[in-house]
């Protein structure tokens, strides 16, 4: 069959007019489908375009147009605000309740009674949760994370996120890079070198990157200032010891005002000096500056014989001055390894304090009548009442938690001296007297008072769970709030105290301090707890074991800076607070087996290789720093001997090699001592074992244990020999 075409239209001839072409016409548009027709248009079945607020069928016939169900996409795009708007209040809500499991017992109290006595508990919610909008959150640590160095763990990169101050994010140190002999001959290079005096009214030079820190002249006391004693000193050598003491100690141990002393040197008055004062300060110094001028170690006895005479001449005085002196006298007993006479100092010293309300009292009740009985005093008294309390309260509550001492009842009602009222816990009255500290001692006496407060706290719960068998150990939560306070102190330090090359060497023993009183809270609970995690934080691996590993890693990164850039004689065995907790865990930390010889074994232990040379880098760096304190203080000896005692037990030291170590400490840095065979301390340095057996975690109790072990392996030695030479007799 053939096609049926279309038939075409003939071609108009050349010439004729052509029609136009007609416009191609658009297509009829599509009617659109109205999702949802209104009512009246429903009910009489019409088609509805749906239009809003009235549909054009409804607008013709003037009637009311209204629809009764909403239109599926409003619909939707209401549900997804309030989903985001629910999520929004659920984690508000959380966050909420992590605030109030995180905050102080009193803190939270005071926002639980506001939520019951409010009318409003929305704006009770919002101040707090005004407060909770600078916390970070999750999203945010995982951004941050990605941008700083690595850090070991995420809670160890939360803390430092949080609170950079105490947990600074660490670059990792390459430590085969670094040759530790050379290192640890670069720290000595000042040993044993007289510098001459430093000033006690200026600020001190930095002591850091190898610079003098003793080369300023002495400013501010004119010569023969130092009162004349029995002990052939030079006045200038006198002048020198007290200015190291001062820059070294003092803004740490601070239990004078030096302001007041100095001016009673200059001005021949007795107010607020004494020579007890005087010659127990120079009884501490001259240990101290042993590393300066090895001559200085011949003078201690002398001195000591002096302040004994002293304390049995003006320690019956109840004066805040006389306190001071009896504790310098009591620290310096510590040192040289006298602990029985110095216990017996620092008990007197304590019970004089609170006889004279210095601490101890509580003044809860008469805040009233205390203000009234400091008006009659005179504005230097005040000074001096506030400086010699609060340098008295946290010496003795440190060395309390090192030798397990009863604490403490009451803190100072004084305000702490310092820089104006900054998270002072005491009011400051209206009547008290400007109380700067000297430039030199910086932040760090301020900051050290209110920390010791809340170790102060601290310590009276877990001082009666290891005093008394039948007490419940602290608890968890309990060990949670006081971290979280002592993180609150940091957040509130002044920038000044951050941690830098250009920083002062006693910037650095508060934050060892500050890590050494983590590892103490945390120690208890490392057993079957380790790995419980601590709901106050927002990283999955919060757990105590991490956070041990967190100050653990910022003691061992203080400890090299400490001994890398600072001069050795500005060494001060106040860093001993942090480096003794430090110890307590490094020496018993399980040593990894040694590498194979197969090349692919030995690729495999890479790992246990880089935890051995990292055990022994951390190892020389606290022999080296404990080495140091021995050439000024005999007691160390003994502290060397224990540390060495553990490393062995351990099983990171053999007998031999601790042996030989401590054969060449006394040979290079204990000759100059006279009393080695008296020296006795009961310091705590084993805190694992103190947990259970705490006389026997003791220094005397360890440096005994390792005494038995040189006699032991003497012994062996003889019988070998003996046994040698038998045959050929």
């Amino acid at each position: 069959m053939s096609k049926r075409y279309r038939t075409l239209v003939p071609a108009p001839a050349k010439g004729e007019n052509q029609p136009p072409p007609e416009r191609p016409q658009p297509p009829p548009e599509k009617r659109q489908r109205s999702h949802m027709a209104c009512a009246n248009c429903r009910l009489k079945k019409s088609k509805c375009d749906g239009k809003r607020p009235t549909c054009t069928r409804c607008t013709k016939q003037e009637v009311e147009c209204h629809y009764t169900e909403e239109d599926k996409a409003v619909t939707i795009v209401g549900l997804h605000a309030q989903v985001q708007r629910l999520t929004q209040e659920l984690g508000e809500h959380n966050d909420f309740l992590a605030h109030l499991q995180s905050v102080p017992a009193h803190e939270a109290n005071n926002i639980l009674r506001q939520l019951r006595t409010s009318s409003d508990a929305s704006k009770v919610l919002a101040s707090v949760q005004g407060n909770l909008s600078e916390r970070a959150r999750p999203s945010d640590l995982r951004h941050a994370r990605g941008l700083m160095p690595p850090t070991g763990s995420s809670i160890e990169f939360e803390l430092a996120f949080l609170h950079g101050m105490v947990y600074p994010t660490l670059v990792p140190l390459d430590i085969k890079s670094i040759d530790i002999d050379t290192l640890l001959r670069s720290a000595a290079r000042t040993s044993h070198r007289h510098h001459g005096p430093a000033a006690l009214t200026t600020t001190p030079t930095d002591a850091w990157e190898g610079q003098n820190a003793l080369s300023s002249p002495w400013q501010g006391i004119p010569p023969n200032t130092i009162p004349a004693t029995r002990v052939p000193l030079d006045n200038v050598f006198a002048a020198s010891a007290i200015s190291l003491y001062l820059e070294s100690d003092h803004p740490f141990f601070g239990v004078f005002d030096a302001d007041l002393v100095i001016d009673s040197l200059v001005y021949q008055r007795v107010d607020f000096c004494s020579p007890f004062l005087v010659v127990a300060l120079l009884y501490m110094a001259c240990q101290s500056f042993t590393t300066v001028d090895i001559k200085s170690s011949s003078l201690v006895p002398a001195l000591y014989h002096e302040v004994q005479k002293l304390h049995r001449a003006e320690g019956a005085d109840n004066r805040p001055i006389t306190i001071a002196a009896t504790l310098l006298f009591g620290f310096g007993s510590t040192m040289a390894g006298r602990e029985t006479l110095a216990l017996d100092l620092f008990a007197t010293a304590r019970r004089k304090a609170v006889e004279t309300g210095l601490f101890g009292v509580s003044h809860a009740h008469d805040a009233d009548d205390q203000w009234e009985a400091w008006r009659q005093l005179s504005s230097d008294q005040l000074r001096e009442k506030a400086q010699v309390a609060w340098g008295a309260f946290n010496w003795l509550t440190i060395h309390a938690i090192f030798y397990q001492i009863e604490p403490i009842e009451h803190p100072p009602a004084f305000p702490i001296p310092g820089h104006g009222d900054l998270h002072t816990p005491n009011p400051r009255p209206p009547f008290w007297p400007p109380n700067q500290l000297p430039a030199y001692m910086g932040h760090t006496f301020s900051a050290l008072s209110r920390f010791c407060i809340i170790t102060h706290e601290l310590y009276l719960v877990y001082y009666c769970a290891e005093g008394d068998s039948d007490a419940s150990p602290p608890s968890l939560a309990f060990a949670e709030t006081k971290f979280q306070s002592l993180l609150s102190w940091a957040d509130t330090l002044p920038k000044e105290l951050a941690c830098g090359n250009h920083s002062p060497a006693h910037t650095y023993l508060l934050f060892c301090l500050y890590h050494g009183t983590v590892l103490y809270i945390l120690r208890p609970f490392l057993g079957s707890a380790a790995t419980l995690r601590l709901q106050s934080f927002a990283a999955a691996d919060s757990t105590l074991d991490k956070i041990f590993d967190a100050s653990m890693n910022q003691l061992k990164r203080l400890l090299y800076i400490y001994v890398s850039q600072l001069q050795s004689n500005l060494y001060s065995p106040i860093l001993s607070c942090g480096m003794i907790h430090l110890n307590s865990a490094l020496m018993k930390a399980a040593p990894p087996p040694p590498p194979t010889k197969t090349p692919r074994e030995n690729e495999s232990n890479d790992s246990n290789d880089a935890d051995a040379d990292e055990w022994r880098f951390y190892f020389r760096l606290s022999l080296s720093y404990l080495q140091e304190l021995y050439k000024r203080y005999p007691m160390w000896i003994d502290v060397i001997k224990a540390t060495l005692a553990m490393a062995v037990d351990g099983g990171n030291l053999t007998s031999a090699e601790a042996l030989q170590i401590i054969a060449d400490v006394t040979r290079q840095s204990g000759q100059h001592h006279l009393i080695s065979a008296q020296v006795f301390n009961s310091c705590i340095v084993d805190f694992d074992l103190a947990i259970t057996d705490p006389d026997r975690a003791r220094v005397h109790e360890l440096a005994l244990k390792f005494d038995q072990l040189a006699l032991f392996d003497e012994f062996t030695t003889v019988v070998a020999d003996g046994a040698e030479a038998e045959p050929g007799a």
